[in-house]
């Protein structure tokens, strides 16, 4: 009873919990890797880390959504640094929302 009172008070938390853990085990994976999409997003949020470009579109498309997905990439870079985690997580918190 007092587990269904707490889902349906908090379900915004509940929602994100469950996108966290069905994530949690590719993350602690010792074969996490980055397909092409993420390959290109992480370079072109390291551009935009570095101060050298501003990526409106996809990289050779025109895709809209890169901006947004870039900067959902920087706090992650901010405190892991340049690496497959950080696009990972940055990318799970779009995800997320």
């Amino acid at each position: 009873m007092r587990i269904t009172e707490f889902i349906r008070k908090n379900p915004v938390f509940v929602i994100v919990a469950l996108c966290l853990l069905s994530r949690f085990p590719q993350l602690i994976s010792p074969e996490l890797y980055c397909d092409g999409d993420e390959c290109v997003i992480g370079l072109m949020a390291e551009k935009m880390y570095e101060g050298k470009e501003l990526p409106l579109f996809f990289w050779g498309q025109r895709y809209g959504f890169s901006l947004f997905e870039c900067a959902s990439i920087l706090p992650f870079y901010l405190l892991f640094g340049y690496t497959t985690v950080a696009v990972k997580l940055g990318i799970l918190s779009l995800w997320t929302v």
